[in-house]
């Protein structure tokens, strides 16, 4: 989480229960698609990483976002998409402060979850 929120790309979500649960991590930078993919991909500046849900409405947003990004010459990352479904589990974004406070817990209560791969530093 922490790399996301030093990373200076816009973050392209789904709605604003998205919007709060990354806020919850301090990640301000985000940018609410709703029901207009192609102001919300205007609207970012440069580069975005897409966190969309992981269901087919989702998966079709972020593929729809992934191509009007590199339609107006700008690059689409789904690596932290990819990379927090691997680690968590979570099928919708707004799951990610539970997800995490559960890693956390177990972190603390000894697990060495760096050796199980769960958590990256």
């Amino acid at each position: 989480m922490e790399e996301l929120r030093e990373d200076p790309r816009c973050i392209l979500v789904e709605g604003n229960k998205d919007v709060r649960a990354l806020e919850t991590f301090g990640i301000t930078k985000t940018i609410k698609v709703s029901h207009s993919p192609q102001r919300a991909v205007s609207n970012c500046p440069g580069d975005a990483i897409i966190l969309t849900d992981y269901d087919e409405t989702g998966r079709k947003l972020a593929s729809q976002l992934s191509t009007l990004l590199e339609s107006e010459g700008k690059h689409a990352d789904l690596d932290y998409r990819k990379e927090l479904r691997r680690i968590t589990r979570i099928t919708t974004i707004e799951e990610l402060v539970p997800a995490y406070e559960h890693i956390k817990g177990d972190e603390n209560n000894g697990k060495n979850l760096h050796r199980h791969r769960k958590i990256h530093r």
